[in-house]
């Protein structure tokens, strides 16, 4: 366990050995470890760039941009069609720079 390892390395020299402490430490590591393991799970299949299917559809609505209008900016909207997680990729990249954009559009006559 990293958790672990990276406590025990940390301990104070007054506590190196002592049996209650080490297994305080073993069973808070322990614990720590499998909820570190989940937020790294969570965080890969949630990011943008690696999220596929169901996933890809949550950071969607977090964008907020669904696979139905990414289809239709598409001009391929279909029923039957489902856009690609590849495209629906991308269109949603190009909805997250819009939405945090703070551009300006001159037009000059």
């Amino acid at each position: 366990m990293q958790i672990l390892d990276t406590w025990f390395r940390d301990i104070p020299q007054e506590f190196l050995g002592k049996k209650n402490i080490e297994g305080l430490i073993e069973a808070f590591a322990k614990q720590l470890q499998e909820i570190e393991s989940v937020f790294t799970d969570l965080e890969e299949k949630t990011d943008l760039d690696t999220a596929t299917g169901q996933n890809l559809d949550y950071v969607g609505t977090i964008i907020p941009l669904t696979r139905k209008e990414a289809g239709i900016l598409a001009g391929t909207y279909n029923p039957e069609y489902v856009i690609s997680d590849e495209r629906y990729r991308r269109f949603l990249k190009y909805q997250l720079m819009v939405n945090t954009s703070e551009c300006n559009y001159f037009v000059t006559i």
